[in-house]
């Protein structure tokens, strides 16, 4: 059921904050502001209708109140704020309350999101999805004598299985993956870090660089896209390093993030 509310009206809401919590970007056009953005898993209109479909809220912060919302908009839990209603599925920010909210429905779906899902799989072993919103099953497999974190990305059950197939194979060619993903490191990254992000560090040489970046995980999707996450030792201050795989070209582009 989707509630349809008022253009414009300001109403009193309760409802779960979905698995992503609360973050903020910078809003458009106005230097010292942020945009906070989060979102309602499901909520009760102020005459009390339950609505399951999501509500997208925003509202327009300094950098110390995106702060202070972030630590009281928690994922999964239960929230009461005043909002101005912007059609179907959106809505700005009016105030957050400290009303306790007090209901069974929302107890349960938190536990629902708390709970982890479970699946196995004949050569990745068991996968854990949690929480459920992201569609991300991780688990862990080895890689080149260490252990990795690995993740499936999957809408239903086809999307699992093509995304699983695509990590089956990249775990059985680790050797010629590792050797296109440092290729992939020392073309973009080296020479970055020895130029913009060198500051006081020796001039590092392609041996040393690759010994600091460890790959730390891999992830796929349906559609043969590949994401691998590595350490990079403080190497870019608090940044990590990604390599993304693009099915349709083939390449490699390295990054980071």
């Amino acid at each position: 059921m989707t509630l349809r509310q008022p253009e414009a009206a300001i109403t009193t809401i309760t409802g779960v904050v979905d698995s992503f919590g609360a973050g903020g970007g910078k809003a458009s056009g106005f230097v010292e502001l942020w945009t906070l953005r989060f979102a309602l898993d499901m909520w009760r209109s102020e005459s009390g209708e339950l609505c399951r479909s999501p509500l997208k809220i925003e509202r327009q912060v300094t950098d110390a109140e995106l702060r202070d919302y972030m630590q009281r908009i928690r994922p999964r839990t239960m929230v009461c704020a005043r909002v101005t209603h912007q059609g179907t599925g959106a809505a700005l920010l009016d105030a957050l309350l400290s009303d306790v909210v007090v209901d069974a429905e929302f107890d349960a779906r938190i536990h629902e999101l708390n709970s982890p899902v479970y699946r196995d799989h004949p050569e990745l072993g068991r996968l854990t999805l949690e929480p459920r919103v992201l569609r991300w099953f991780t688990g862990q497999a080895a890689w080149c004598g260490s252990q990795i974190g690995i993740t499936v990305g999957a809408v239903d059950a086809d999307g699992f299985d093509s995304a699983a197939r695509v990590v089956v194979e990249v775990l059985a060619s680790q050797v010629s993956w590792t050797e296109r993903l440092n290729r992939a490191l020392l073309d973009a990254l080296l020479p970055l870090k020895n130029g913009s992000w060198r500051g006081d560090d020796p001039h590092l040489e392609a041996e040393g660089f690759l010994r600091r970046a460890t790959l730390c995980s891999v992830a796929a999707d349906s559609d043969g896209t590949l994401r691998f996450g590595f350490d990079a030792d403080d190497m870019f201050t608090d940044h990590a390093i990604q390599v993304s795989f693009d099915p349709a070209t083939g390449k490699l582009d390295a990054g980071i993030v």
